[in-house]
């Protein structure tokens, strides 16, 4: 989504994330978000409710204004689109 709203590649949009990440030299994967999903959805998550579980690297924690323009980037996108 971030790719289609910036206009980047994937490359270009993986290195500026990498630039703004707080864990340096991991890039998110689609297997982490499968991961967390599996969890979720497993009998070791039995125990676990009421949360949302962020699988973002710490993005949102480290830079909070991220969120703020991804979501502008988002909104204008989906206005463009209709």
């Amino acid at each position: 989504m971030f790719m289609e709203a910036t206009g980047k590649g994937k490359s270009e949009t993986e290195e500026l994330v990498s630039f703004m990440a707080n864990l340096k030299g991991v890039t998110l994967k689609e297997e982490e978000i499968a991961n967390a999903t599996l969890y979720l959805g497993s009998d070791e998550s039995k125990y676990v409710s009421g949360v949302n579980l962020v699988v973002d690297g710490g993005h949102s924690i480290t830079n909070p204004s991220f969120g703020l323009v991804f979501g502008s980037l988002l909104s204008s996108t989906q206005v463009s689109q209709n």
